[in-house]
């Protein structure tokens, strides 16, 4: 920077061709990393919202089609299970009275997750079937509440209650650093009074 007169009157500060490169060459990688940060944070959101629909789908369809219908000729809306399941994973569930129910929903949730996108496996099946073995079951068939491992509840109430809780391996987009975000949902079978 030079100080220079121009017309009796002292100019300060005045510029050569090249002085805003060395800011350009401090400012651009700045903004590309912050770029990537805020890609990959959204990424992030819209990964784990995709888990929670997938989750939440589920747990809706299998409170629907597991309602037990001989119940609800009699006016008592129950799913069709014989007792309460808690905190159970589908292998677990096999041969239990929840079995069908958890089916069910495992099935509606494997379909939903087809369209998740970085979850963790060599392919697409694998990724699937990974998250879909890490979720937790609750079955409330006569209605009740249950707790997440994060100490959120669904308190109790007289209706049919599927809750459910999965940790899945989900790769990052730019980070590419495995993360396991906690997926919740619940749903009651809301019987009109």
């Amino acid at each position: 920077m030079t100080h220079e007169k121009h017309n009796g009157r002292t100019i300060c500060c005045t510029t050569h061709p090249g002085q805003i490169m060395p800011l350009t060459a401090i400012i651009f990688p700045v903004l590309v990393i912050f770029s990537f940060v805020m890609v990959e944070i959204a990424d992030r959101w819209l990964t784990v919202a995709m888990l929670e629909n997938a989750l939440q789908s589920a747990t809706r369809s299998a409170t629907v089609q597991q309602l037990d219908y001989s119940r609800l000729a009699e006016g008592k809306a129950f799913l069709a299970a014989s007792a309460d399941c808690v905190n159970v994973t589908k292998a677990a569930a096999v041969g239990g009275p929840c079995e069908a129910v958890i089916t069910t929903a495992d099935s509606y949730l494997r379909i939903n997750l087809q369209g998740v996108r970085r979850l963790a496996g060599a392919n697409s099946a694998t990724a699937i079937a990974a998250a879909a073995h890490s979720v937790l079951w609750t079955v409330r068939p006569q209605g009740g509440g249950c707790s997440y491992s994060s100490g959120q509840t669904v308190p109790d109430e007289a209706t049919p209650l599927i809750c459910a809780e999965m940790r899945p391996t989900v790769e990052g987009f730019v980070l590419r650093g495995p993360y396991q975000p906690l997926i919740i949902a619940a749903d009651r079978l809301d019987v009109g009074r």
